[in-house]
């Protein structure tokens, strides 16, 4: 088992240079297509998918499905048509469709970003590309979650304080509805203001260890 601090150092130590090309098929730090930047990751960890496990669908299949407003760091983040492939390389999930990319989730919320691998291994920001696209998120089984709680108080402070920040994804989220608002958008400012609130309820609850 390991915690979610832990994948996301590990994911992290992939970005610095030189940067760890695309290359389909690829599992390893030479090159490394999405499916194989997570699988070697966690098998850096000790903590490997099973080596039936492959693709971006057969990972998903292999997860706990959770809601996108219970998603933490380290949980994988699924996307579908991000490329033409045929039927049969993957298996069609329960919910009749195939994910074609994957990422850890880094920060989630405004702005929401994953490090993934789509020319080389680094951070990417959700945009509405990715947002299009975006099929689920699921939890990884190799995640302690027994050992998370108030002992994580450092973590969630430093979390808060980013959002918070001037440049954080509060400020972010606000710039967004007023541009919203601008552009007489006033359907998107309401879905803004609304997933907005549900993500500073969520931080104020783990800020207090709920």
């Amino acid at each position: 088992m390991v915690s979610r601090e832990q994948i996301i150092h590990q994911a992290d130590d992939w970005t610095p240079p030189p940067s760890v090309p695309y290359v389909w098929g690829g599992a390893s730090r030479q090159g490394a297509d999405c499916s194989g930047f997570v699988l070697a990751v966690l098998r850096e960890l000790n903590a490997p998918f099973p080596q039936s496990v492959r693709t971006a669908e057969q990972i998903r299949q292999s997860c706990a499905q959770v809601s996108p407003y219970d998603a933490k760091p380290g949980d994988l983040v699924f996307f579908e048509k991000t490329y033409d492939h045929p039927e049969q390389i993957d298996r069609w999930g329960p919910d009749g469709k195939i994910a074609t990319h994957i990422g850890f989730a880094v920060d989630w919320g405004y702005p929401t970003r994953m490090l993934d691998t789509h020319e080389w291994v680094h951070y990417t920001t959700f945009n509405n590309y990715w947002n299009q696209k975006f099929i689920g998120v699921a939890r990884p089984p190799q995640i302690d979650e027994e050992g998370e709680g108030p002992e994580d108080m450092e973590y969630i402070n430093t979390f808060i304080s980013n959002a918070l920040a001037p440049d954080g994804e509060i400020m972010t989220a606000l710039h967004e509805i007023d541009r919203n608002m601008v552009e007489s958008d006033l359907e998107s400012a309401q879905q803004n203001v609304h997933a907005l609130a549900d993500r500073i309820d969520t931080l104020w609850n783990q800020w207090k260890g709920n």
